[in-house]
């Protein structure tokens, strides 16, 4: 727990960056990327990642995503933008 959380009245259990995975995202600037991050090691405890924890909240207001899991929007955005998944994640 940290000072500012002593004040909150939900604290939601988020993963450290290298306990998740997250959605592809794009950089624009000079020159513009995209980015991937790839879960590097098992949380250590329950936790969970942004999506996952939304994807949670939204199934208990009955609302529907339109993708399933971080893998299926990571191939929907590859193919859509013409990027090799495959080729991105030996990159990283």
């Amino acid at each position: 727990m940290t000072e500012m959380s002593l004040y909150s009245d939900f604290v939601l259990p988020e993963s450290t960056y290298l306990e998740r995975q997250d959605p592809i995202q794009t950089v624009s600037g000079k020159t513009p990327y995209v980015r991937i991050r790839e879960q590097a090691v098992k949380p250590l405890y329950d936790t969970l990642g942004a999506w996952d924890i939304v994807t949670r909240l939204c199934k208990k207001i009955d609302k529907n995503f339109w993708f399933k899991s971080i893998d299926d929007f990571n191939k929907s955005f590859c193919e859509s933008n013409g990027i090799d998944l495959e080729k991105l994640k030996k990159r990283v």
